[in-house]
């Protein structure tokens, strides 16, 4: 069995160091969700901080505080997925390259936007000397993450593993988007939309998983799990299969955490397949308050963990009018990103 021991997050909302939901969530600016940050002073020497990107700021005191939780001063393993990488510093490499006409170009904003920098730097925080890993598979990149951590643990490889999940959405990669109309250009109802779009977002969520349950616990991973496929009668098929494959079903889930992004077009596999799902089956939604990006199930994971070690699911999650479950102890995370890309993680109460 492997369980989620420690959190550290930085979301658009504010999720830093809190042991409960916030009461009241903070709204998008236009089509765009930043994070809530702390004060990076606190938890990262000023020497370092000074020229350190928000990519690394996130990740350093994100990743920091998921030690802390679980009570370890550093892992067996370090292993982060991100799709975007240090693109705050390959936007700053390639500005200079137009800038400076391709001449005396420094090679440091080049070597630091490699997508192993964030697990490199906490390696070097934490000396740790162990396993090291990055994933960069885009919106599967933190599910595959989690997928390596829980081989290594269940092969005894490692007794713990840190994992990570976090992108940022910096002006360019936001005004590049917006030319294939990612974003929402005017107002629209995320659970019942009439326009394409969504709204960007932004996160750091890192987690410890240990093979050992203690008083720091949240939850129980079960698995996590990836496949490309559009129809959604072979989608529920997959869902099915994979719970019949650890003992489990549709039946016995209390909540399924649904990735809607308040997209028309993109939404609609969901409203079909939410008509397969068994009607006792109570549906919760997180975009709306984290965005949209390549990690944002890390942002869900971090949900669903807290729904099951508080027993309290938010109303905010909640569509308007629907019914709450009276309980929380098994919860599926479906997210789908371009149409086809489909990933589930399920937790449980331990």
């Amino acid at each position: 069995m492997i369980y989620i021991n420690g959190i550290g997050i930085i979301s658009p909302q504010n999720s830093f160091q809190k042991k409960d939901f916030p009461e009241d969530i903070v709204e998008p600016e236009g089509s765009r969700l930043n994070c809530v940050e702390p004060d990076y002073k606190q938890f990262i020497p000023l020497m370092k901080l000074r020229r350190m990107p928000r990519l690394m700021k996130m990740a350093l005191t994100a990743s920091q505080h998921s030690l802390v939780e679980a009570g370890i001063e550093k892992s067996d393993a370090i292993i982060v997925g991100t799709a975007l990488g240090g693109i705050e510093f390959l936007e700053k490499f390639l500005l200079s390259v137009i800038e400076k006409d391709e001449r005396a170009l420094s090679p440091t904003p080049f070597i630091q936007s490699t997508h192993n920098t964030v697990a490199s730097q906490i390696a070097l925080l934490q000396k740790n000397h162990g396993y090291n890993m990055t994933y960069t598979h885009r919106s599967f990149s933190f599910e595959w993450a989690l997928k390596d951590a829980i081989m290594l643990l269940d092969e005894k490889s490692i007794t713990n593993a840190m994992v990570g999940g976090i992108d940022v959405n910096t002006e360019n990669h936001f005004k590049m988007y917006s030319y294939i109309d990612a974003w929402k250009k005017t107002e629209d109802d995320f659970f019942n939309p009439k326009t394409n779009g969504t709204i960007a977002g932004e996160g750091a969520s890192f987690f410890i998983l240990s093979d050992e349950f203690n008083s720091s616990t949240y939850a129980e991973l079960v698995f996590a799990e990836t496949f490309i496929e559009q129809e959604k009668d072979l989608i529920y098929k997959k869902i099915e299969g994979y719970l019949a494959d650890h003992s489990s079903s549709l039946q016995d889930l209390d909540l399924i955490i649904l990735g809607n992004s308040g997209c028309k077009e993109k939404d609609a596999i969901f409203h079909g397949l939410t008509g397969l799902f068994p009607e006792n089956i109570s549906l919760a939604f997180y975009k709306h308050i984290c965005g949209e990006y390549f990690t944002s199930s890390s942002f869900a994971l971090w949900l669903a963990a807290l729904i099951i070690k508080n027993q309290n699911v938010p109303d905010y999650l909640m569509q308007p009018g629907a019914e709450k479950p009276s309980k929380a102890e098994k919860i599926l995370i479906y997210n789908q990103t371009g149409k086809d890309q489909n990933s589930f993680i399920l937790v449980k109460k331990p």
